[in-house]
């Protein structure tokens, strides 16, 4: 009786497994927005030890080659550097401003530490001065232009060349040519999800809002530097961008690797929904959603309806079907196997 009990229980796991196991990205993403925090600003220990860093990377590395950052001094930016180059990834380095000007000293006292660590390296590709500074009206798009001119004196004192921009949503840097004029490339955020759009809609809308920054940017290189998708309709939403980035050439950085959870105690707002915005959840594991998105297909931008026949959920991809075959037959033949070994 009990090894054909024991048979049952092992037929039964691998029936779950069957039915709930799902399979990973069919294609890697450009970059990833990663962030080094585990807390809020409160909290002692609001920073990920270089531990968490390297794990956190490995897993990010299965999906893309490339992560951002926010900020040099808020938390350690060199775990993240000395474990990407191990792994073979890029760093964006994001530099944070605010109405408090000892934060953008923090900034260039972190940048220059890293300097003389010689970690800034080819493995760096560029930098951010500000993230929607301007649009909080931390700063003026004045304040924004000195702060970047400032930093890239810095980096030039060390021979630095790579690239730098001041982040903002569309809307500010087309209102503020200025801010694009002053940057070696633009970078831009911008999230259809806080304008209300239904996701099948949203990459249209987004084609749409884009392009006056890429008219003003008169040739010079736009970077998505933030856009993604939170809850219900977030792997339509990645799917219909990944094809579109692709369309376009655009890098991007998608936002973001990992859910937040401290962001909810930082809200002081047990409902919001900054903390959902993860790629992974802040254990490590792909969101269903996400680990079934088949994002290989080309050629298929949401027209202004948003439709779009390579939607992942009417994927009529062979290979898909035969593994949705295959596994439909595994789990009815290892339910009857196990309905027969339990009722002996």
């Amino acid at each position: 009786m009990a090894p054909l009990r024991s048979a049952a229980l092992a037929a039964s796991l691998l029936l779950a497994t069957a039915t709930t196991s799902t399979r990973a990205l069919d294609q890697k993403l450009y970059g990833i927005n990663y962030d080094l925090r585990q807390g809020p600003d409160w909290d002692p220990k609001k920073c990920k030890p270089a531990t968490a860093i390297a794990a956190d990377l490995k897993i990010l590395k299965t999906i893309s080659d490339n992560v951002r950052t926010y900020s040099l001094s808020d938390c350690d930016v060199a775990p993240v550097l000395v474990e990407a180059k191990k792994l073979g990834m890029t760093v964006w380095i994001g530099v944070w401003v605010s109405a408090d000007k000892k934060v953008y000293a923090a900034e260039v006292a972190a940048l220059k530490a890293l300097l003389a660590a010689n970690l800034i390296d080819k493995n760096v590709v560029g930098f951010n001065v500000g993230s929607e500074a301007v649009y909080r009206k931390d700063i003026t798009p004045e304040q924004a232009i000195e702060y970047l001119k400032d930093f890239k004196s810095v980096l030039a004192e060390s021979k630095i060349t790579a690239p730098v921009s001041i982040t903002d949503i569309v809307d500010v840097l087309t209102a503020y040519p200025d801010m694009v004029a002053a940057g070696d490339v633009v970078t831009a955020n911008q999230f259809p999800f806080w304008e209300k759009i239904d996701p099948s809609k949203a990459v249209a809308q987004f084609d749409t809002r884009i392009k006056p920054l890429v008219t003003l940017a008169a040739g010079k290189e736009v970077i998505i530097s933030e856009t993604g998708w939170p809850t219900g309709g977030k792997n339509r939403y990645l799917n219909d961008f990944y094809i579109l980035a692709k369309e376009r050439g655009w890098k991007y950085y998608y936002f973001a690797g990992f859910d937040t959870p401290y962001k909810a105690e930082q809200a002081q707002d047990p409902e919001t929904v900054e903390e959902y915005f993860g790629i992974f959840g802040a254990d490590g594991v792909m969101k269903t959603a996400y680990s079934k998105l088949n994002n290989s297909s080309s050629s298929s931008t949401a027209n202004k309806n948003g439709a779009n026949s390579n939607s992942s959920s009417n994927s009529t991809d062979p290979a898909n079907a035969s593994s949705r075959v295959a596994v439909a037959s595994l789990t009815a033949c290892l339910a009857i196997v196990s309905a027969v070994l339990l009722s002996v």
